[in-house]
């Protein structure tokens, strides 16, 4: 039985499995984010000079916000939107690091698309970086608040969920938003 196994065996089992492709991959549908996002822009006709416009006009008002130093001014007597760091060996961190002041429509043209490398318009350059942000976010019913001196600085006043295939992964937001006649 054990000398059976070995016919099952393929050198396809040794290839190595990028972990980062692996997290990305949607457990459901077998998806890479960035296939998903292949998938919207086929469904609803978004041409890769559209995308690489989009994403070159994202990355210059970022690099607008970021020399006027928008996210290290408190905002309506809230905290900054970025807490600067410092990784292990001291260097410091304050603002996204995803930004490229060189994306342009035109240098944006020249990459070529990672997802689907053939028919595909998803490229590094006019997608979602990996590291995308964190958040510490606390909440707490009238009882902690009290308990634990805390102030609150917000409140949920209603919520919304919706689901669809994960094919179509950033449609979510879309049909929560959108209101059931």
């Amino acid at each position: 039985a054990k000398a059976r196994l070995i016919t099952w065996f393929r050198p396809s089992f040794l290839a190595p499995v990028v972990a980062l492709m692996r997290g990305l991959t949607d457990p459901v549908c077998g998806l890479l984010m960035g296939q998903t996002a292949e998938n919207l822009a086929h469904r609803f006709g978004i041409s890769r000079a559209a995308m690489d416009a989009f994403s070159a006009r994202s990355h210059s008002r970022l690099l607008a916000a970021q020399k006027e130093g928008d996210f290290l001014k408190p905002h309506d007597g809230l905290a900054p939107e970025i807490t600067p760091v410092f990784e292990p060996k001291g260097k410091l961190v304050q603002d996204d690091d995803g930004v490229r002041a060189d994306s342009t429509p035109e240098n944006l043209a020249k990459l070529r698309p990672f997802f689907d490398r053939r028919y595909g318009n998803v490229t590094a350059g006019n997608s979602s970086q990996i590291t995308d942000g964190a958040v510490w976010l606390v909440l707490a019913d009238e009882e902690a608040l009290k308990r634990h001196d805390l102030k609150p600085i917000a409140r949920i006043v209603d919520s919304q969920w919706a689901g669809l295939d994960p094919a179509q992964m950033g449609l979510g937001q879309v049909h929560a938003a959108t209101p059931i006649l």
